[in-house]
């Protein structure tokens, strides 16, 4: 399973394992599931799918390192 973090201020989005711990399974690290500055979209059976999901151009996870 996938999950894309969606930064509005920012702009960008980030695709995550569900297990990422930077994810939490949508939950993020502060057990939030949208906040001021974002959200979680998913979860999504591919990661073309998360990718799909996201209003900006989304990158895979630094940590967890999702592949298409």
């Amino acid at each position: 399973m996938y999950w894309t973090y969606e930064n509005w201020v920012h702009r960008y989005a980030r695709i995550h394992h569900a297990d990422c711990s930077h994810c939490n399974d949508g939950q993020g690290t502060h057990d939030a599931g949208q906040s001021q500055a974002g959200q979680w979209l998913g979860p999504f059976d591919s990661y073309g799918a998360a990718s799909s999901a996201a209003k900006y151009q989304a990158t895979p996870c630094g940590h967890c390192t999702p592949s298409a």
